[in-house]
């Protein structure tokens, strides 16, 4: 029995990881097909577009400093789909958005480039994704701001998109990364199924990055049916990234 509910929670919570991921790729244009799901639109891209030539990063220069397998020990790294559109992800309240939009990587503000990556544990412990987008000099503190903003403020929120309830947000330190960073911690809650007496909460953790004009985002889990504990985005991944990013974001 113990062994079933085991693998009953462990399914339910890789079908909430692929609901949230989903929302990455989500058909924009006006398109969208869910409740609360991201759209981009025109504007946004008029507005990427009309930034400062000198601030910009291309798609190339962040596949060139994009971490690899052969970069990091003991991880696999693969390709993920993104996109640099903004979000429009419908929460409420509406100032915790940021916070699902970092756990999507992405933010309120159009990115000029995207790229994103999936960093598998070779030793199965939780893995992580990560995107790293390049944004004027403005917009990319702007996007540090609002999730620091966010998860100050916030403490419960529900997301349209994904139909999950969000809780126990909480600020962790200053991990010191880049020019600027926020962590942070929270719990999204899987509602209770069958003959489950309780909902099922997952540990999320969301770190951001800004370095001159790039912004980095990454996003881990706990399983709670392997692991116990409040979940964390490990350092070696984040440094491991940052230090082949470089000075490629700089922006004086």
């Amino acid at each position: 029995m113990g062994n079933t509910v085991v693998r009953r929670t462990g399914v339910r919570v890789a079908a909430a990881l692929l609901v949230v991921l989903s929302s990455v790729t989500a058909c924009g244009g006006g398109s969208g097909h869910g409740r609360g799901e991201d759209a981009t639109s025109e504007a946004d891209s008029e507005r990427s577009a009309s930034r400062t030539p000198e601030t910009l990063l291309s798609a190339p220069d962040l596949e060139r400093v994009a971490v690899t397998g052969k970069d990091l020990a003991g991880y696999e790294v693969n390709p993920e789909p993104a996109r640099a559109a903004a979000s429009h992800r419908k929460v409420a309240p509406a100032s915790c958005g940021p916070i699902p939009m970092a756990m999507a990587l992405n933010s309120p503000y159009p990115a000029t480039t995207r790229i994103a990556r999936l960093f598998s544990a070779k030793d199965h412990s939780p893995g992580v994704s990560m995107s790293l987008s390049s944004f004027s000099a403005e917009d990319g503190k702007r996007v540090v701001d609002a999730v620091r903003t966010a998860a100050k403020e916030c403490r419960t929120f529900y997301d349209a998109f994904t139909d999950f309830q969000y809780s126990s947000v909480e600020v962790r330190p200053d991990p010191g990364y880049g020019d600027e960073s926020v962590s942070l911690r929270f719990i999204q809650i899987l509602p209770a199924v069958g003959k489950e007496v309780a909902p099922v909460k997952v540990p999320q953790a969301v770190v951001v990055v800004r370095k001159g004009t790039a912004v980095l985002m990454f996003h881990s889990f706990n399983n709670p049916s392997r692991r116990k504990g409040p979940a964390g985005v490990p350092d070696a991944v984040v440094k491991g990234q940052m230090e082949k990013l470089g000075d490629l974001g700089k922006s004086g």
